[in-house]
Order: C-alpha cells, then sequence, then structure tokens
C-alpha cells in the first residue's frame, strides 16, 4: 500500500464551531452539585473512613458541608489530660454544630497525655458522667487510663438501682490499668443494659491491699452478646471477679480470646472465663502460643529453628473446653505469613496444627460447628500451600492433617459442617496495633485464586470430612 493510500484511512476531527465551544466552556464552570445530584455525592461520601478527605470534601462548597459533617464527626475523641482537647471543650465545639445528635456514634477516651508517654488516672463517675451527656454514641472506647472509682460513689453496694437501659454496639478498653480489684470496671459496665461487644485488650488490674479491699462487688446486669479477651493480666482472685454474676444475663454469648505468650495472659485466661458456662461460640487464636508475632512479620532472620516442642502451647498444656457444656461452635485461626518459608515455615504451621487439635480434642463432644479459618499475613503465594503440605513429611511430627481428619468425626458424632474460611486479612485488626505497622501487604493474587489454592489442598488433606459432607469452604468477609 502506497503512503498516499494510508493517508486516506485517516480522520481529521472537524474544527468545533463557536457555539460547541461556548458550550463546552459552560459545562466546564457548572458546579459539581449542579451536574451530579446531592443524594448521589451523598453515597459516596458514606463510603469514606479517611478524615483528610472528608475534611476536604466538607471544604468544596456550601452544598458539601452538611453532607460531609455526619461523616466527619460521626466519631470524636477527647483528650482530659490536654488543654484545649477535654470534654468541655468537646460539648462546647458540638454546641457548634447542628443536632450533633444526629450522627455522633463513636466517642473515644483517650487518657495520653501530651507528649504521649503517661496515662490519666480518670474516676468511672467522671466517665459515665461525660457519656449520659453523649446518649446517641454506641461505640464507646477507654484508652490509656488509670481507671479507678470514688469510693464514697460505691459505698452504698449492693442497694438496688434501678435497671440500666442504655444499649450500644461496642465498648473497648486498650491500654488500661485497672485500679483497686474489678471494682471499677463491674461500675463502669453496670451503666449499661446491653452491650452487643465487649473488647478487652492488654489491660491490667490490680489488687487493692486487703485493709482497703472491698467485699461487696458492684452488682451487673448487663446483657452481653460478644466478649473480645487479649492480654488481660492481673491476681487469680481478681480476674476471677470480673465476670462473676454475668452468665445469668447471657443469651447465646460469643468469646473470643486471643493468647499471648506470656505465663500471666494465659493462667489468667483460665480465670477470666471461669465464670461463663453459657457459651454458645468460643474462638481461640493461638498464634502467639506457637511462636512469635515477630517472627511472621519481620521472618526469623539468622535464628536457627526451634524444636517443634517449643513452638506447641507452651505451657498451656492441657486447655479444659469441656466446662462450656452449652458450646455450640468452635473457632479455630491457622495463621500463615509471606515472611517465612520453607523448614522454618512448615515448623511454625505444624505448631499451630498441634495446638488447635488440642483445643479440638480438649471440647465438648457435643459441638454442632467447627470454623477453621486461614489467616495471613503478607501476600499469598503458592509455596504457602506446599509449606502446609509439607506438615505431614515432617519428621517427627506429633500432628498429621488426617489426624484431624479422621479425630474430628470420630470425637463430634452430631458434628454438622467443619467450615474452612479462607482469605482471612484481619490480621493488623486481631493482633494490632503493631508499631509501624499499619496494614498487611496486599497479595499479588486475587482473592479468588487464593481460595481456590486452599480450596484444593483442603479437600485433599480433609479427605473423611469432605466425604462425609461436613467440609465447607467460605470466603471471608475480613
Amino acid at each position: 500500500m502506497t503512503a498516499g493510500a494510508q493517508l486516506s484511512f485517516l480522520h481529521f476531527p472537524q474544527p468545533l464551531t463557536s457555539r460547541e465551544v461556548a458550550t463546552n466552556m459552560d459545562a466546564a464552570v457548572i458546579p459539581v452539585h449542579e451536574r451530579v445530584p446531592l443524594d448521589v455525592i451523598e453515597v459516596v461520601l458514606s463510603h469514606l473512613d479517611d478524615v483528610n478527605t472528608l475534611r476536604s470534601c466538607a471544604l468544596v462548597c456550601s452544598n458539601f458541608l452538611p453532607l460531609a459533617r455526619p461523616y466527619l464527626f460521626r466519631g470524636v475523641v477527647y483528650r482530659p489530660a490536654v488543654p484545649s482537647r477535654t470534654f468541655k471543650d468537646l460539648l462546647a465545639f458540638l454546641a457548634t454544630l447542628p443536632e450533633p445528635s444526629g450522627f455522633l456514634r463513636a466517642v473515644t477516651v483517650d487518657g495520653t497525655t501530651r507528649d504521649g508517654l503517661r496515662k490519666l488516672e480518670l474516676s468511672i463517675e467522671e466517665i459515665a458522667g461525660a457519656l449520659a451527656q453523649l446518649p446517641t454514641a454506641t461505640r464507646i472506647t477507654l484508652r490509656a487510663l488509670h481507671l479507678t472509682h470514688s469510693v464514697s460513689a460505691v459505698a452504698s453496694y449492693p442497694t438496688p438501682a434501678p435497671k440500666p437501659t442504655r444499649a450500644v454496639e461496642m465498648v473497648k478498653i486498650q491500654d488500661c490499668i485497672i485500679i483497686r480489684d474489678a471494682v471499677p470496671f463491674r461500675h463502669f459496665l453496670s451503666q449499661f443494659g446491653r452491650i452487643d461487644s465487649l473488647v478487652l485488650k492488654r489491660v491490667v488490674v490490680n489488687l487493692t491491699p486487703s485493709p482497703n479491699r472491698m467485699t461487696a462487688l458492684p452488682p451487673v446486669e448487663v446483657q452481653l452478646g460478644s466478649v473480645f479477651i487479649s492480654a488481660v493480666i492481673g491476681p487469680s482472685e481478681v480476674l476471677m471477679t470480673m465476670f462473676d454474676g454475668f452468665d445469668a444475663q447471657a443469651s447465646l454469648l460469643s468469646i473470643s480470646v486471643v493468647p499471648h505468650s506470656g505465663r500471666a495472659d494465659r493462667h489468667g485466661l483460665g480465670d477470666l472465663l471461669s465464670p461463663f458456662r453459657l457459651v454458645h461460640t468460643l474462638s481461640v487464636n493461638v498464634l502467639s502460643l506457637t511462636g512469635t508475632l515477630k517472627w511472621f512479620i519481620e521472618g526469623h532472620g539468622n535464628s536457627p529453628p526451634p524444636k517443634l516442642k517449643h513452638l506447641v502451647l507452651q505451657g498451656w498444656d492441657r486447655p479444659d473446653l469441656t466446662t462450656f457444656y452449652s458450646l455450640h461452635t468452635l473457632v479455630l485461626y491457622h495463621t500463615t505469613t509471606s515472611m517465612v518459608k520453607g523448614e522454618f515455615a512448615t515448623l511454625l504451621y505444624s505448631g499451630i496444627l498441634e495446638t488447635n487439635w488440642r483445643l479440638l480434642s480438649n471440647a465438648p463432644t457435643s459441638l454442632r460447628h467447627i470454623e477453621l479459618r486461614f489467616q495471613r499475613y503478607g501476600p499469598h503465594w503458592k509455596d504457602t500451600i506446599d509449606d502446609l503440605w509439607a506438615i505431614d513429611d515432617m519428621v517427627p511430627s506429633h500432628v498429621l492433617w488426617e489426624v484431624m481428619d479422621a479425630g474430628t468425626l470420630t470425637r463430634f458424632p452430631e458434628l454438622v459442617s467443619f467450615t474452612c474460611v479462607l482469605c482471612d486479612g484481619g490480621f493488623i485488626e486481631q493482633w494490632g496495633p503493631i508499631k509501624e505497622l499499619s496494614a498487611t501487604p496486599r497479595s499479588i493474587h486475587s482473592r479468588q485464586v487464593e481460595f481456590d489454592d486452599y480450596v484444593a489442598f483442603l479437600r485433599d488433606v480433609f479427605p473423611r470430612l469432605h466425604a462425609a459432607g461436613r467440609l465447607r469452604f467460605k470466603m471471608s468477609d475480613v
């Protein structure tokens, strides 16, 4: 084809007329809220969580401000130890907003000082009084506080008080020290009628010297939906009283525990859970009983692989779950990481498998449902599947995949389902916050590829459960 013939196929757009140019210029200067319905913009804003982005949206124009404000101020933080950030300052600020009760849903009381090195001592009565002025808050967090109580305020116990009616979605107590036994904790919970989710993370409970110790505990009639416990330590005699009497208020209670490697934390779990009997669902993540978080996040470096016997349970040898006679569902975690591969990874995964099996073999035989959640740190690699497979080739190996496969069917004759929940990306949410680590690295493979890889692997290692129709698979919503 000649050059002239090639040119005949080229298309040169016709120049715009002056009217078309003017029309395009007018469209460019029309405000976005006149081109896009405000209802659509509000839907977009409702999916934003980043405060800086919402703040920028609020400054676009006067029409955007009332749409962005409810999402920008649905959660607030006040810091009693920092001038201009106290609860009084918060109320003064909220007074400048039109109808703040229409959108305020979450409140955090942060006790860190301006230098971030100390925690503020604050009485439960002061916190309860502040929260009473924010009745629409349904997600409440107490963080970095020394929690105490006024002795005069609780001197009348056990005098009956009006039953509280306030219902909230979540109460979280994190990085706090509870002073004077379990009294401040119980007194705080007594302010609520129902708590859907109670979260305790990294909490220390102190023991009051005998002469000053209160013999009467504050009565608590709160109904709990679920309880999450991670790294709660204190004297046994105190921990056993934290939830004393709560069981009578429980209805289909779910408990999640994330035991840490410290001996005090492991023993404290038994004390905390001892008052509960009517537990419907129990979730246990045994990762830190089998290795250290540092191995999973940073790798093992030049350290030699430890012996398998040093990785299993670390003293939490025979946890007795049979006391939970009403247990219906047991949720276990099998964590993997992209930071460790080969023999070291297989060793870690073997330890987790054995720890999970010890929990299973000590669960009530009436168990109906088992969930095994495959949570990962880092991207999904197909090598991870090979490392999991290699557990069966370990010499010596305490527990093989087939032990869990055959043993589960034998121990639980009423078992309805053994569900493997795959692609769980909630590592940081469960173990964090971790310094200088805010998110789990993304996988180079799609979640569907990861899901399919695990389905093929698990059908091979659990052939009996699969043949019996018990083995099921589910994509994690985390």
